[in-house]
């Protein structure tokens, strides 16, 4: 994980490490430093009686010989590391391959029981064979391979030409408190309007919250009682900015940038729009069907197992303009359906959510080290 300092793709080892050291147990967690962004995370970790390895990051050189000389000492970090004693290592991987980096590939001989965690896929991904073998390497050494998605396991396939084994589908922990009952249904807000909400990266090559504006700006949308509100940061925050001034909406799309209560922000809901290009099982999905609230998703990684078209919410079939239209225009016509939608997706997440949440994964992991 070294694209930004924190991300939904690491709550899982963090909580669970977190758990594991208030157990009693010894947990080392290794992750790249960053001059701002985890102080928090650290500070918890330690405080739980964690111990911690900073990795230097090539992020912060200044060029490319001092970055070959920071990708040095991370293998060289990495490789005193793993040769102690764990009874257990988890990866945890942001993406597909990282393992099969140079950086990282080299830990391999040294690993014992090992668990490697992916948190997405990108199906049209081209890989020469010597990197085809390492992955397929690295995934048969694999005490477990946990898949933040089903569709990851497909992509697999696709990408890499060979069959997972050891395969468990990952449900990740959801970063806001599990209810034990359908939230309040929202009244609509002072302007008299719908509040629909997406959160994510902003970074329209992934998450799309472009193809949603525009498809917004058409003339009928403008004068109908909703407003949009997008969370996040990302490279794309100016883009964005841009179109929703030149599209005329800025009365009716507000980037609210980051928010560190997501609970509040799907209470005062009515819809989660979740329309992306790429996407695995994203964490907002999950938090607002906890929350009772339905979600507009695209056909998308795991998303349609979790959203059944006008069941916990719709799916759209493409992530393009007449696609999204089409699905929107269902949507505005069947809003008494919407709080009976967002109960039906409470009542699948309180389904498939594996609960108490810790406990269980402490319970997986005995099981994998007893086998």
């Amino acid at each position: 994980m070294n694209g930004a300092p924190w991300g939904g793709s690491e709550e899982f080892w963090y909580k669970m490490a977190i758990w594991m050291a208030q157990q009693g147990y010894k947990v080392d967690c290794c992750f790249f430093d960053w001059p701002q962004g985890k102080e928090e995370q650290k500070g918890a970790l330690t405080e739980s009686g964690c111990t911690l390895h900073l990795l230097p990051n090539p992020k912060s050189a200044g060029n490319y010989v001092q970055k070959l000389i920071t990708k040095a000492r991370v293998k060289k970090q990495l490789k005193t590391l793993v040769q102690k004693e764990h009874e257990l290592v988890c990866i945890n991987q942001g993406g597909l391959l990282d393992v099969t980096y140079p950086m990282y590939n080299g830990m391999l001989p040294y690993l014992k029981n090992f668990v490697l965690v992916y948190h997405n896929y990108n199906e049209t991904q081209l890989l020469p064979v010597a990197r085809k073998r390492r992955f397929n390497k690295w995934a048969d050494a694999a005490l477990q391979n946990m898949v933040a998605a089903e569709k990851i396991c497909d992509a697999v396939q696709e990408v890499a030409g060979f069959k997972m084994q050891n395969i468990h589908v990952l449900i990740n922990p959801i970063t806001i408190p599990v209810l034990q009952k359908p939230a309040a249904w929202p009244t609509l807000n002072e302007n008299g309007n719908y509040v629909w909400v997406t959160i994510g990266q902003l970074e329209v090559g992934r998450k799309a919250q472009d193809i949603l504006i525009v498809t917004l700006a058409a003339d009928k949308w403008k004068f109908r009682n909703w407003e949009l509100h997008i969370y996040g940061s990302g490279p794309d925050v100016e883009f964005l900015s841009d179109l929703i001034h030149d599209s005329g909406l800025q009365n009716k799309i507000f980037l609210k940038g980051h928010s560190n209560n997501v609970a509040r922000v799907l209470e005062s809901a009515h819809i989660l729009f979740q329309v992306t290009h790429f996407d695995a099982m994203p964490l907002s999905v999950t938090e607002a069907m906890n929350m009772a609230r339905p979600c507009i998703v695209s056909n998308t990684g795991d998303m349609p197992l979790w959203i059944r078209d006008e069941e916990q919410g719709y799916v759209v079939q493409a992530v393009a303009e007449n696609s999204i239209d089409i699905t929107l225009e269902r949507v505005w016509a069947q809003q008494e359906k919407w709080q009976q939608l967002g109960i039906n997706a409470f009542n699948t997440f309180q389904q498939k959510y594996p609960m108490p949440y810790e406990p269980y994964y402490q319970n997986f992991f005995a099981g994998l080290m007893q086998d």
